[in-house]
């Protein structure tokens, strides 16, 4: 896991679109200026992404994970469980109380089994 970098825009884009994420490239290029894109690499490639907003100050802040996207050819092998594991790790390093999501609805089953708290689509972790 790794703030993204300008030449990881292309590739972020692609993941995105992947969840029908109308993200641009220039988007993508924009958030990652401001380290506001994490990827995760398997075998030097990137093969998922989360893009994220922070709300709040100091003890009452908690991160939005805006974008949050697996290749789909990785799906199934635990990756997506690991991301989720290492965004719960981030949230602890930028002291917030926790994370939040909304989930595309074929998706909801994914958080569910990862423990994530829900109601509806929204679903969320605190520590």
């Amino acid at each position: 896991m790794k703030f993204a970098r300008k030449e990881d825009a292309t590739r972020v884009a692609e993941l995105f679109r992947e969840i029908n994420s109308k993200a641009s490239k220039s988007d993508i290029e924009e958030l990652i200026q401001k380290r506001k894109v994490v990827i995760f690499q398997k075998k030097k490639k990137i093969a998922g992404a989360f893009s994220f907003a922070l709300f709040g100050a100091g003890l009452l802040s908690i991160l939005y994970i805006r974008k949050l996207a697996v290749d789909k050819k990785l799906r199934g092998i635990g990756l997506g469980s690991a991301v989720l594991k290492s965004i719960k790790k981030f949230s602890l390093r930028q002291k917030t109380l926790g994370f939040f999501l909304w989930s595309v609805s074929q998706a909801a089953g994914f958080y569910r089994k990862n423990r994530l708290s829900n109601l509806g689509r929204i679903f969320w972790w605190w520590k």
